[in-house]
């Protein structure tokens, strides 16, 4: 549409602003004067007319508003500080390993992108720039560029540049316990163009597509070392290739879910010293009938679930055996298998399917995993090792439930992958700040739970005045103390509105 097909009469038009250049639109009876762009049409290699932002408005007795004058264009002098400070001081070793793969921008640009994920949950393109002014990130870090358009790129060049983030996911490698867990997630496509959302396990019988993402997870350090997109009709088994590709593993220990289990995927976590545990496929009827405890199990030991008050012992029964050259251990939780048979006991009767037959012919199997593996370790030893994988799990949940990562809403290929990174720089910021709330035995933080502690630390505020000068608002004293316990000592917080123990890095 060229600039001429707009209705307007003369009288209104004479009455916009000379620069910049500018036109004037009639909508719904209104006159808005829009900033004139010219722009390269992609498809004829053209330039064109288009319009920019809203410059304001005319009236025809008041003449030309500019949008310069509403209070929505002063400076924020009122920013979210209190839970943004207990996301960064607790995590400025993340943004430490960014400067060593990054440039500083760049580095300071994911970062805050990172902590706007832990504290809002998963974030849209447009929302980055409100989030980060009314925010104390734009106070430690001024002038970051995270308009729509600004991170729209980033994400994707981080997508198409992608060898310093697989420097950095090495070196997170390279420095960790060596005890990995690697993990599919399954989220909703909610782009009809999307160029890996595919129909897949989970979303197929509603119609939908999805979007699959591969975790490498560090379960000893409890964080992730690789979040990547992976198409949505793609087995998980057949990407673990390609992580192979990218990185290089030696001396760690594969803790996977039968999912992964392949002979070519065996083989890979078998290289380079490495070692794997992997419940088997229930096809594999004939290791699985060998396998079997007639006779009895060979021996038992114990085994702790839970933490603290909540923590209990349970037997666990087992039997190790070599077949094919490959050792194979089966286990059973003895608490578990009494449930479950109890469970099924219950619904007899009631629940179609559920039969005394049918219970004869599964009680077997209650409370039992057949692992395979080729550690060399005590059987105690491979089942403790196993059971870490939860970790991950709970990871997954983090991602689901606190950051609401439920549908993934981007078309782009490298934008996607760009947006996985940023994924993982918040699963590293969320892990350094739950060891230290986990750790801590302050009163005033003991049982909090992370969304508890972000709903708490945000009653503190700062605000600047007319003296240009950061002050901080009057709170609980509870709420002070809570701060004070998570590192965050309001009473230093200086007249720029920076806290002497967050180091700007």
């Amino acid at each position: 549409m060229t600039l001429k097909s707009y209705a307007v009469p003369p009288e209104i038009r004479a009455l916009k602003p000379s620069e910049p250049s500018c036109f004037v639109k009639v909508i719904k009876g209104r006159y808005y004067v829009y900033e004139h762009l010219r722009v390269r049409d992609e498809s004829t290699g053209k330039m064109k007319n288009a319009s920019g932002k809203v410059l304001g408005r005319i009236d025809p007795v008041r003449g030309y508003i500019p949008n310069s004058d509403k209070v929505v264009s002063d400076d924020v002098s009122i920013v979210n500080f209190g839970e943004y400070a207990i996301a960064q001081v607790n995590s400025l070793s993340v943004s430490k390993k960014l400067l060593e793969f990054f440039n500083e921008d760049d580095a300071r640009k994911i970062y805050v992108m990172g902590i706007i994920w832990m504290i809002n949950g998963y974030t849209y393109i447009k929302n980055y720039k409100p989030l980060y002014e009314q925010s104390w990130l734009s106070v430690v870090y001024p002038d970051l560029a995270l308009g729509e358009e600004s991170v729209s790129e980033f994400l994707k060049t981080l997508g198409r540049r992608h060898q310093r983030i697989e420097k950095f996911e090495q070196s997170l490698i390279d420095d960790g316990s060596g005890l990995i867990a690697i993990d599919g997630h399954v989220i909703l496509s909610c782009s009809n163009e999307c160029d890996m959302a595919s129909f897949g396990n989970k979303y197929r019988k509603p119609g939908n597509e999805q979007q699959n993402f591969m975790t490498v997870f560090d379960v000893d350090r409890n964080h992730p070392l690789s979040v990547s997109a992976f198409d949505g009709g793609t087995l998980e088994k057949t990407e673990v290739k390609n992580l192979f590709n990218r990185y290089s593993f030696a001396n760690a220990v594969f803790i996977v879910d039968s999912g992964f289990y392949s002979p070519s995927n065996i083989k890979l976590f078998s290289e380079n010293g490495n070692k794997y545990v992997v419940p088997l496929p229930g096809t594999y009827t004939k290791i699985y009938n060998q396998m079997k405890p007639e006779g009895g199990f060979a021996g038992e030991f114990t085994y702790k679930k839970g933490y603290g008050k909540k923590s209990h012992a349970s037997i666990i029964s087992y039997k190790d055996k070599i077949i094919g050259g490959k050792r194979y251990i089966l286990f059973r939780d003895e608490e578990m298998r009494l449930k479950q048979k109890a469970e099924y006991r219950a619904l007899i009767g009631i629940e179609e399917g559920f039969t005394e037959e049918k219970y004869e012919e599964l009680q077997e199997g209650f409370g039992t995993i057949l692992l395979e593996t080729n550690m060399e370790d005590s059987t105690q030893k491979v089942y403790e090792t196993y059971k870490k994988r939860w970790k991950a799990e709970t990871y997954y949940n983090h991602v689901k439930n606190s950051l609401n990562a439920k549908g993934v809403h981007k078309q782009d290929y490298y934008t996607l992958q760009g947006e996985s990174f940023i994924m993982e720089v918040e699963g590293l910021i969320y892990s350094e700040f739950m060891k230290v709330l986990q750790n801590n035995k302050e009163k005033a933080v003991r049982g909090k739970s992370e969304n508890e502690c972000i709903k708490l630390a945000a009653y503190q505020k700062l605000s600047k005045h007319l003296d240009g000068v950061w002050h901080k608002n009057e709170i609980r004293s509870n709420v002070k103390e809570f701060l004070l316990a998570m590192n965050v000592d309001v009473d230093r917080i200086s007249h720029n509105g920076m806290l002497a123990c967050s180091a700007d890095v």
